[in-house]
């Protein structure tokens, strides 16, 4: 089956292909969001080097081997950048990308050399052959991975200091009185990313209103939605239920 990023950020299309046996290669973004549809509990992801070293083992001949990382932090981050392959689109960075990725819905991930004969059923069997990542400890659920990683944001919203102390310490929705600036033109359904006061993404939602009325209601008391739009769908620019964190412990 040939699928294409469409098929995973389309919530009907996601939910048919969930239905069927996958066969299939891409880039390590889709396999990683392929994790979640085919509720994977390893993602092996092959490249030309035997893992992520602590330095390119192409250009740094004999550089150790990380054999097992615990959370994909911005020093890892790092090392992923510095390393490269001959094949593949994306390199190293992707593949430490796509693991923080599956890592969210708890599916362990393994980067280790395609080039090496055995090295699938070696992977499967727990044997040491690449780089294993650890699932993270804040796992989400299938629909919440989609909203996050599948679903394209088709704008921004950023918000004031008390809306990201409710949204990240309070798990609360978020409402128009808490959003400062609009970017974007998008409709209500679409995914927005959730901009903190500093400027990084704090999370990514399904937005209930649109553009323009959001811009029109932001700063705004809920109560007021109604006099000013002319009618009300609910209280909340994004509910709890339709967002989910981005924002990671370590503050990048």
């Amino acid at each position: 089956m040939l699928l294409t990023h469409g098929d995973l950020a389309n919530r009907v299309r996601y939910l048919n292909v969930r239905g069927v046996q996958l066969t299939f290669g891409d880039n390590d973004r889709l396999a990683a969001m392929l994790t979640g549809v085919v509720e994977a509990d390893l993602l092996v992801l092959l490249t030309t080097s035997d893992g992520l070293h602590e330095q390119d083992p192409r250009l740094h001949p004999g550089s150790p081997r990380l054999g097992w990382v615990d959370e994909v932090t911005p020093a890892v981050e790092a090392l992923a950048r510095e390393s490269s392959s001959s094949l593949g689109r994306g390199g190293m960075a992707s593949k430490v990308h796509a693991s923080r990725i599956a890592g969210r819905l708890g599916v362990w991930v393994v980067i280790a050399n395609g080039l090496k004969p055995g090295l699938l059923r070696a992977a499967v069997a727990g044997e040491d052959v690449g780089t294993v990542f650890v699932p993270s400890g804040k796992r989400v659920s299938s629909r919440q991975h989609w909203i996050a990683y599948t679903r394209r944001p088709q704008g921004e919203l950023t918000i004031d200091d008390g809306a990201f102390r409710a949204l990240v310490q309070d798990g609360k929705s978020l409402l128009p009185k808490g959003v400062r600036e609009v970017r974007g033109r998008f409709v209500s359904g679409d995914a927005v990313k959730v901009i903190g006061p500093d400027g990084r993404e704090v999370a990514r939602g399904l937005a209930s209103y649109n553009a323009d009325e959001i811009e029109r209601i932001r700063g705004r008391h809920s109560r007021e939605i109604e006099a000013i739009l002319g009618y009300r769908y609910t209280d909340e620019v994004i509910h709890r239920d339709d967002l989910v964190l981005t924002l990671d412990p370590w503050g990048t």
